[in-house]
């Protein structure tokens, strides 16, 4: 589930069914929005922080025995999809982060540790060199420490600030 920071009316839910659901009035009324993403498991939806028309979704195959990665945007609420995974190693993605100052800048969690991108998914680089390549289910941004906070899947969770990663990675 995610609220957009900007207009609080916009919501977007992934659901068990494989489904991304928008609302556009504070959750009355809710619209399937999934045409055009692939029938996977959701696992994560977010709403942009510098433009409320603009949301993104994460999805797995994995209960699918498929690795491929699934990373997709919409700068429309919905209506149309991009697929931004890029050049992301064939893992599945297990959630994604924005972050919440620097347009373009996503993190996404895979089974095989964190990788980032500073243009908004046409180049995604290994980003954590203090993360060893495990699976990350969860990430988290405090935005007023400029933290991450990764949950892996038997090693515990990790902490970076934000303006530590990506250095020296260029667009």
């Amino acid at each position: 589930l995610s609220i957009s920071p900007l207009d609080p009316s916009i919501v977007v839910a992934g659901t068990g069914d494989g489904k991304v659901q928008i609302s556009t009035n504070d959750g009355q009324t809710w619209q399937d929005i999934s045409a055009g993403l692939p029938n996977r498991w959701v696992t994560k939806v977010a709403n942009d922080p510098f433009d409320p028309q603009t949301i993104y979704a994460s999805l797995s195959g994995f209960r699918w025995d498929e690795a491929l990665p699934h990373v997709f945007k919409s700068t429309n609420l919905g209506t149309t999809w991009t697929d931004i995974s890029g050049n992301l190693p064939e893992f599945p993605v297990n959630d994604i982060a924005l972050d919440p100052d620097i347009p373009g800048r996503i993190f996404a969690a895979t089974d095989a540790g964190i990788y980032g991108t500073t243009n908004g998914g046409l180049n995604w680089h290994w980003i954590w060199d203090g993360l060893p390549a495990v699976p990350v289910y969860a990430l988290k941004v405090h935005a007023p420490s400029r933290t991450i906070v990764a949950g892996t899947y038997g090693l515990s969770s990790y902490k970076a600030q934000l303006n530590d990663l990506m250095t020296g990675v260029t667009t």
